[in-house]
């Protein structure tokens, strides 16, 4: 939900529910996230978005944990063929690994993302590559992943906002 506060400045609150379920019940959760902040998509080469909000998440093993979280998007578009984004979020999980013993662990996943997008093709299609860094606490346990991925997607617009894609993603924990 947003409203424009300027016509250069808008602001906007965003509600996420989320629910899992899982053949081994340990693993099951769900929770919500609540987040509000301010952009800028004024017409111009930068656009952006800051925010802020709460986050909790209830898994049958864990309990219920919750925490403040936050993000920052940039975007940067010299041309009408090129684009560039740069994202920063955070989030909490459960994770679907066993950690210490144990499935459904709690977690705190910091993203960091860079992607570029490229719509010189012919008419309607586009095509797009990103990398990025993602770093996972377990919460209540020794153990820290750090991971890195990169992706590259094309995609081909059928109707205006409606497209098909075709995407890979290459993690490495």
């Amino acid at each position: 939900f947003g409203f424009d506060v300027t016509p250069q400045i808008y602001a906007f609150v965003d509600p996420q529910l989320d629910w899992q379920r899982y053949d081994d019940s340990s693993r099951n959760s769900d929770g919500y996230r609540v987040t509000g902040g301010l952009g800028t998509n004024a017409p111009g080469l930068w656009q952006g978005e800051v925010y802020g909000g709460y986050q909790a998440e209830k898994n049958d093993v864990v309990g219920t944990y919750s925490s403040g979280v936050f993000g920052v998007r940039v975007g940067y578009a010299p041309t009408r063929m090129w684009d560039l984004k740069a994202s920063l979020d955070e989030t909490l999980g459960a994770s679907s690994i066993a950690v210490g013993g144990a499935t459904g662990v709690a977690t705190r996943v910091t993203t960091a993302l860079l992607s570029v997008g490229y719509n010189g093709l012919p008419q309607g299609w586009g095509a797009s590559a990103r990398f990025g860094y993602v770093k996972t606490d377990f919460i209540n346990v020794d153990r820290n992943d750090n991971g890195w991925l990169a992706g590259a997607g094309v995609t081909y617009e059928v109707w205006r906002n409606l497209g098909l894609t075709l995407d890979y993603q290459y993690k490495s924990v």
